[in-house]
């Protein structure tokens, strides 16, 4: 037997509150008095399909949402006596199909099984910016990078980080050593002094454009050879669950998901460097350990670029060094090294509980004692190193950084319910 449902065509706008320094309000940014809230118009259509007497039902469904006045917070002329003023800049487009599975498994006097399981996909362009510019540069809010690795572009998607692809470390056979303990570069070692330095040991990149507008920048790396190294947007989310009884048990569990995103570990990258850590060292990521690390100093503490320099030492030394040494990261730079891919399965909740026959309930007066514990946020598989991967996804213009964020807690409960 099967049953047919449309549901919808819907569609309606609703506003999205912001906060307080989105009004005509002082502090750090300019006021503005025509600042509007954002306003989503939503658009969707469904089907409800209903198998086998309505024990299974399946609802696809697509949605196009379009959000205009997106608030930002833009840079505007020093005469103005501020940086920053928010304000409404443009529209991003939503367009994505969700597909919902409810299935009643078992149905008997004792036993009873159900599950769900859902399924969907979404993707954010960028439909139009402040009216004048067809790309804005930005960077996350928390993070605050040198470099902007954010790009706000007409027609691409939303959430795209960009910055610069790492070509492992140079090696001593790039230079030529000089006399004031320095080392030259060769021809044809790729320049990267506009990050972090060209030497032995410091971090390489790899050079994509040779000269932009006329400019002379030949085997040169600086903000031209920024490309997309992450995409913040999952290809695919959901969840399934499953929940049931037997006889006076009953239990339910469900899981949640999200593959191909990427996110940007910046507290990895905080302690992978040097930067504000003044008179400080927080790299103390194993990964740093000797002799992975490359050194400047030797087991006695001598410094070796300076008058302690033995050139042997300084070479044997490094001979099996892997990575930078965190001292040589000075400022934030998205990197790709730094770039993780974020796809994970999560256990989100599980309880487990027993309701009391009634022939001994009643003899208490009571209709319905239950008993159950709950678990939540149980478990997380994934490959991203850092607490969670669930930061900010689909979230502002500049999702995806995982900038010292605080971890979801896991929660237990115990529970007792009495109806009389």
């Amino acid at each position: 037997m099967l049953s047919t449902h449309l549901v919808g065509p819907g569609w309606g706008e609703r506003n999205e509150k912001g906060y307080d320094y989105y009004v005509n309000a002082g502090g750090s940014t300019f006021p503005n008095t025509k600042i509007k809230w954002e306003t989503t118009m939503t658009r969707n259509l469904a089907i409800d399909l209903g198998l086998f007497g309505e024990r299974l039902t399946i609802t696809p469904e697509v949605y196009w949402n379009t959000t205009r006045d997106l608030l930002y917070e833009s840079e505007i002329p020093l005469t103005t006596g501020y940086t920053r003023q928010m304000q409404n800049i443009g529209q991003v487009t939503n367009r994505g199909f969700e597909l919902t599975i409810n299935g009643n498994i078992i149905d008997n006097r004792d036993f009873k099984l159900n599950g769900n399981f859902t399924f969907g996909s979404n993707k954010t362009r960028i439909d139009k910016l402040n009216g004048v510019d067809d790309v804005i540069w930005a960077t996350s809010s928390r993070w605050k990078s040198s470099n902007y690795d954010y790009c706000l572009k007409v027609g691409d998607q939303l959430g795209l980080i960009y910055g610069f692809v790492s070509d492992g470390i140079y090696g001593f056979d790039e230079f030529n050593p000089t006399n004031n303990y320095n080392y030259e570069a060769k021809e044809g070692t790729v320049n990267c002094d506009a990050l972090f330095g060209t030497a032995p040991g410091k971090l390489k990149f790899k050079n994509f454009v040779d000269g932009v507008d006329g400019e002379k920048d030949v085997n040169i790396v600086n903000d031209n050879d920024k490309v997309v190294i992450g995409n913040t947007n999952p290809k695919f989310s959901g969840g399934f669950g499953l929940n049931g009884s037997y006889k006076g048990f009953d239990f339910s569990c469900n899981f949640t998901y999200m593959y191909g995103f990427d996110v940007n570990n910046a507290t990895r990258y905080t302690l992978s460097s040097f930067e504000g850590n003044t008179n400080n060292y927080y790299n103390v990521l194993a990964e740093f350990a000797e002799p992975n690390r490359w050194r400047y100093a030797n087991d006695q503490g001598d410094r070796m670029l300076n008058t302690y320099w033995c050139a042997d030492e300084y070479v044997d030394i490094n001979s099996k060094a892997k990575t930078f040494n965190p001292v040589d990261i000075g400022k934030k730079v998205a990197i790709d090294k730094f770039i993780e891919d974020g796809s994970f399965l999560r256990l989100q909740d599980v309880t487990i509980g027993y309701t009391l026959p009634k022939k001994m309930t009643k003899r208490m007066g009571i209709e319905r004692l239950r008993f159950y514990t709950s678990g939540y946020n149980l478990f997380v598989w994934t490959k991203y190193s850092g607490y969670d991967p669930e930061v900010d996804v689909q979230t502002g213009l500049t999702p995806g950084v995982d900038y010292n964020r605080y971890p979801r807690s896991r929660n237990f409960l115990l529970g007792l319910n009495i109806t009389f």
